[in-house]
Parts: C-alpha cells; structure tokens; sequence
C-alpha cells in the first residue's frame, strides 16, 4: 500500500515539474518580436564598407515587423500595424524622445548620456556620459551615433557596440552648440549641418550687446539661438548662414556646401527651421516667414537702412548706364534698357522697348518668316525664345512673356526694328540699401528730373548682378 502510494505521488511530482518546465521562458523560445541571431564582425570589417542607417526605428523578427516607441506606459514594442505587443519591464521612468533599437536593445540620447536598454528584462546601461547628448542614429544594428559636447567644440561621435570603441567623427566651435545637426547617411558617411563662421561676430554682438536685436519683447532663453540666426540673416549683408559637410569616414573626403536656412516660421511653442536649403538665393528674413516671428512673438527690428558711398554709387554708375548701342553693333546693356523705362512692377514693363536692341547676331526676319508674320513692310528683330526666357528670368525674374509677337514654327519671338539712338546716361545723385529687404534705391536725374529706380539683389550660380523690381519717378 505503502508503495503504490509512493509511485503515485512520484508520477504526480514528475508531471507537476513537466508541467512546469513547459511554461518556463527558457524552454518557450524567443518571443516573435525579437530578430534571430546577426553575425558580428570585427570594426575594420564592419566601417570598411556602407551600411543602411536605422532611423525608420524598425527590424524584422520571425513574428514581422516592429519598433520601438516611448509611451506613458513605458517603453513599448509595437506591431507594424502599431498595435502593442509589449512593454518593456520598469521602464515608464525612462528619458529621451529618440529612441532606436535593433530588436534587442533599444538606445537613446538623453541629454547626459546613451542609454542601452535590454527589451527582454529592462535593465540598462549607460554607454556614454556627457553633456547635450542627442540626435541619436543607429546605423546597421551594431553602430550608434550621435552629438555631444567635446570640450569647448562639439562633436559626432561614433560608437561600435560589440566592443564598445568610441570615436570621434567631426568637431566644430563651440558656437555651433545648439545648430549642429547630424544626419547619418549609412556607416561610412556622415551629413552636418551648422552656422558658418562668417557668423560669429555676429553671434559674439548679441551675446555682449542684447539690445542691438532691437527686441520690444525678449524671446524665450530656450529658443534665443533661433532668433540669433534669423537675426544673421537679416544683417549678414548676403552671407550664407549655413555649412553643410558630407564626410566619408573610410577616405577623410569632405565636401562642404553654403546654405540658407529654409521655410522659418513658428511652432506650437517656438522658432522652428527646416536647417538647409542649398538654394543659391540670397533670401531676405521675410522669406523665412520673419513677419509671423514679428506677429507671434512680439519682436519688432527697425530697417537699418545703408546709405550707399560715392565709390559704390560709381560702380553702379557702371554697371547700369553704359550706352546700349545701337541696333547691329553690339549686344544691348538691359540694365541700361530698364533705367530707361518706367515701370511699377517687372510685368508692367514694355519688353517691346526692353529688347529693342533685339540679339545683333540673329539679325531679322527672312522671307519665309515675314510671309509668316503677315506684314511684309515690317522689318523685323528675331528673338529666339529661350533667350528671351533666359534675358527674363535673368533681370527681371518673369517667366510669362506679354506683347511679343510669337511664332510656334521657328520658335521665336518678334519685335518691329525701330530707330533707336541711346541718349545721355542718367547720372547716380544718392543711393540706399536695405537689408531687411535686400533692397537697393538709387536716386538719379534724367532731363532735369530726379528718378528713384528700385531692385532687389539675388545670388546665383556662377554668377551675380541683380533683378529689377521697379522704376519710377521720385
């Protein structure tokens, strides 16, 4: 009896531990969001070619595709459909808002330091310590790079996870402490952007002179290198603000670009920017929605309005009045063609008048091309069409064509040759610029009277001179 007893309570111990056993995690397997298993390779072989960058925050695992997010509940693994499908233990006290992770870890930059947290258990790890950590990427599951203080200079850094080595990518001043921006490309390349030199005396003016913004109002602390910049902008005097770097990490190749900052306007809660445009306009602060700055804010600049010098005053005197021959001698000056026209805005020009010195070297109309025009009395300049695109959009920033007779089968324009003989240069009596429109005024005489005529200065490509806005009388 005894012994039955015992062989019972045996069999029943027995399916108790296997029952058990079933349930331990160990035995479970991994759960369907965790990936299988990746080979790590040793750091030469690993930076020694492009990686893919993991800033989609995602990874593949036998169950599909998931992510990491930050919620109140902690940090969360979510579905591709963003369902949840687990959160990870003790960790709704976790800081940072960027989070990435490779399906076993997650990482962050917290201000103070990266952060590695195991998904599984929620225990963490600190991989580095400093100060103005952020702009965390992990690129390739085993790389993690981000911004940090270095010194007085910030710096890129790189950190390969199997070994834990760091390095150091790319330094610059610390006046970029709040404007560097990284965006990492994939392992061996890295994008920054941050404030051209050119800026610092700027920056260093403000800093030692607040009242030079002239601020009815003065911006939040948080948010005053935003305004600094803007404030670059509208007193740089045609600087580009921006640097934006590429460095390939393999070769020590870098290639560096200007750049304007893009479409400035304001947040729920403050100046937001999309940091880069290699636009080569030279914008003006209203462009970058400076009055929404003005209307939101408080913030009222006064127009520092230049007055130009004698010797500037004769460069222009140059540029603008040199004669325009006549027809058949040499290409027409269209600065000197628009001081003789007066005009309220570009489309109210008379491009008759503008291109009456025609393009010497096309000569007139043909035979073919009178019959075709219908008046054969008529002499006739031809205008070839894209020239007349280029000659518009060049000086006077139009690019519809009005009062220009058009024909479809050779592609051109045309304009009646009419006798034409360039008069006396008007002379330049005073002038001034005005940076926060970019704006230049020159005041001239002309038979006896005194004409204001208006334009606007724009950078381009290769090249530099300026589009005309108006021209009328004082």
């Amino acid at each position: 009896m005894k012994r039955g007893c015992a062989i019972i309570l045996t069999f029943c111990l027995l399916l108790s531990g296997c029952q058990a056993a079933a349930l331990a995690p160990s035995d479970a397997g991994d759960p369907a969001w965790m990936p299988e298993e990746w080979q790590r390779l040793p750091y030469e072989e690993f930076f020694s070619r492009p990686r893919a960058a993991g800033e989609a925050n995602a990874w593949t695992a036998p169950g599909g595709t998931f992510h990491v997010a930050k919620t109140e509940a902690g940090l969360q693994i979510l579905s591709e459909t963003g369902e949840t499908v687990y959160t990870v233990p003790d960790s709704a006290g976790l800081t940072g808002e960027a989070w990435a992770s490779n399906g076993v870890n997650a990482y962050c930059a917290t201000g103070t330091e990266v952060l590695e947290v195991d998904l599984k258990t929620g225990k963490t790890k600190s991989l580095f310590t400093g100060e103005n950590v952020r702009e965390l990427t992990l690129a390739d599951r085993d790389a993690v790079f981000f911004i940090a203080s270095a010194g007085e200079e910030m710096a890129v850094y790189r950190l390969y996870l199997p070994e834990e080595r760091l390095d150091t990518i790319k330094t610059v001043p610390g006046y970029n402490i709040y404007w560097l921006h990284c965006r990492v490309l994939d392992t061996t390349l890295v994008e920054t952007t941050y404030m051209n030199p050119d800026f610092y005396s700027n920056y260093e003016r403000t800093q030692a002179e607040p009242d030079s913004m002239e601020l009815n109002a003065e911006p939040p602390e948080e948010s005053m290198n935003d305004y600094l910049i803007c404030w670059a902008i509208q007193f740089g005097s045609g600087k580009r603000p921006l640097l934006r770097s590429r460095l390939d990490t393999r070769t020590g190749e870098e290639t560096v670009e200007l750049g304007v900052i893009d479409n400035c306007w304001f947040g729920e809660k403050d100046l937001s920017h999309d940091h880069f445009s290699p636009d080569a306009k030279n914008y003006s602060p209203w462009d970058y929605g400076w009055p929404m700055a003005r209307e939101y804010s408080g913030l009222s600049i006064e127009p520092e309005i230049h007055s130009l010098t004698q010797a500037e005053l004769e460069n222009y005197q140059l540029l603008f009045t040199q004669i325009a021959a006549p027809y058949g001698v040499q290409p027409a000056n269209y600065y000197a063609a628009a001081l003789g026209r007066a005009f309220a805005s570009p489309e109210e020009l008379d491009l008759s008048a503008f291109f009456a010195w025609g393009f010497p070297e096309e000569g007139t109309a043909d035979h073919v091309e009178q019959y075709l025009l219908g008046e054969e009395d008529t002499v006739w300049l031809r205008l070839p069409a894209k020239r007349v695109a280029e000659v518009l959009d060049r000086y006077l920033g139009l690019t519809e064509v009005k009062g220009l007779r058009y024909l479809e089968e050779t592609d051109c324009y045309y304009i009646p040759l009419t006798p034409s003989e360039a008069g006396e240069p008007p002379v330049f009596t005073s002038g001034d610029y005005n940076p926060q429109t970019g704006v230049v005024r020159l005041f001239y005489t002309r038979d006896g009277r005194e004409m204001v005529f208006s334009m606007r200065t724009l950078r381009y490509e290769g090249r530099a001179g300026y589009r005309f806005l108006s021209n009328t009388e004082a």
